[in-house]
């Protein structure tokens, strides 16, 4: 598992509203459609993800394929950094 997702996972779960949440989260999990992220997790992780990995998530990006899943928004970070 890379750094990236590491730190997402990490920090999903402190999002996570019940221990039932937090012992299914996986890479794969729908995080919305599993009621991990809202519209107010959304800004919490954008939040995140721009301090944590030092990277600017433009407007355009922003959408509901980029905080499918953890596993979505690790990839993400990853090509950022890249970039």
């Amino acid at each position: 598992m890379s750094d990236a997702r590491q730190a997402v996972m990490r920090f999903l779960h402190e999002l996570c509203p019940n221990d039932q949440a937090r012992a299914g989260l996986t890479a794969d999990t729908e995080l919305m459609a599993a009621g991990i992220l809202d519209s107010f997790g959304v800004v919490q992780l954008i939040q995140f993800v721009e301090q944590e990995f030092n990277i600017r998530i433009p407007d355009s990006d922003i959408g509901p394929d980029l905080f499918a899943s953890a596993a979505a928004i690790s990839n993400y970070v990853e090509q950022r950094r890249v970039a």
